[in-house]
């Protein structure tokens, strides 16, 4: 009787054990996923230069974009619509302004971030750069220039798998947490577990 409420306890140590950790992993806020942290970086380079133009807001056709483009198309959306513009993209509809964007340059990884003690993995930080060419035309304003975009920021590891994309495999890289701390984790767990099966046959 006494042994099974000692094997009770401990599996209920377990468990709550357990409990704490996904809490506290479901409790974390979530970040942005590495789709939106790029399109956003974009749109906060595009909404500085959209506001230097001193143009009245109008309609805009935006151009179509493929690939890691959509993205920058997206951050061009977001900024236009921030400032007070109009997305003009029904077929045969007139507007004022035509915009245009392409990637020219883009850096996007994965670095070792800040250290989260010793039982647990760093931090892991994004980090992004690059360049988007941007094309502004109509009636008699012409515009066509790059524009430096860039960011940081650092992540949990639980949430490595919710950021990534599933679209772009530039969005979506490997972790690099290397030497002893990849180990940290298991090993917590082994000798939490080692140390409550030690109080059971010691108490016994």
């Amino acid at each position: 009787m006494r042994d099974s409420r000692h094997v009770g306890g401990i599996l209920g140590m377990i468990a709550g054990l357990s409990l704490t950790i996904a809490l506290s992993v479901a409790g974390a806020e979530l970040p942005s996923t590495n789709e939106e942290f790029v399109s956003l970086s974009i749109a906060r380079a595009v909404r500085d230069f959209v506001d230097s133009l001193s143009l009245s807001e109008s309609g805009v056709w935006l151009e179509p974009a493929q690939g890691l483009n959509q993205l920058a198309a997206d951050g061009v959306r977001m900024a236009l619509l921030g400032a007070g513009w109009r997305i003009e993209n029904t077929p045969g509809q007139a507007t004022d302004f035509v915009v245009a964007t392409n990637l020219s340059a883009f850096d996007f990884r994965y670095v070792k971030g800040q250290s989260r003690g010793f039982l647990n993995k760093p931090f892991i930080r994004r980090t992004l750069s690059g360049q988007v060419a941007v094309n502004f035309s109509g009636g008699d304003f012409s515009y066509f220039g790059f524009l430096d975009f860039a960011d940081a920021d650092s992540i949990l590891p639980e949430h490595e798998n919710f950021v990534a994309s599933p679209r772009y495999r530039e969005l979506a890289p490997e972790a690099l947490v290397g030497g002893l701390e990849r180990y940290l984790e298991p090993l917590a767990v082994v000798g939490t577990v080692g140390g409550l099966v030690y109080l059971f046959f010691v108490n016994r």
